[in-house]
């Protein structure tokens, strides 16, 4: 009788001990990982902000880069007139390319080149 409720308890407590582990892995897998469009459009739907003034008078020439395991990098090239600097500007995790836009309008305006690409 003693062993059957140490074994209830045990099984209780392992049972309790796994839902505790795969709530937290889903939480940390699952919680912060956005789809790309969503992300993509929620950093498009700032564009009201100030910080984006003048984003859609700048001319971005896309272009893409396909990597020999096929997958494909896209991104978009923003030309300053002559100037012969060129800045490379990369977004964080779980962001596109549109969340650096401030920092490139920053740039843009102090003559770089502006190249903006999207992770994978």
């Amino acid at each position: 009788m003693v062993w059957l409720i140490i074994g209830i308890v045990l099984g209780s407590l392992l049972l309790l001990g796994l839902i505790f582990i795969f709530s937290i892995d889903f939480y940390m897998v699952h919680a912060f990982t956005h789809p790309k469009y969503k992300t993509r459009e929620g950093q498009i739907k700032q564009r009201n902000h100030t910080s984006w003034d003048g984003y859609y008078d700048l001319k971005k020439i896309p272009f893409e880069i396909k990597m020999r395991d096929g997958y494909t990098i896209n991104g978009d090239y923003s030309p300053n007139g002559d100037s012969k600097k060129t800045m490379i500007i990369v977004h964080g995790h779980g962001s596109t390319r549109e969340g650096t836009t401030k920092y490139a309008l920053i740039y843009y305006k102090l003559g770089y080149n502006i190249v903006r690409y999207d992770h994978r």
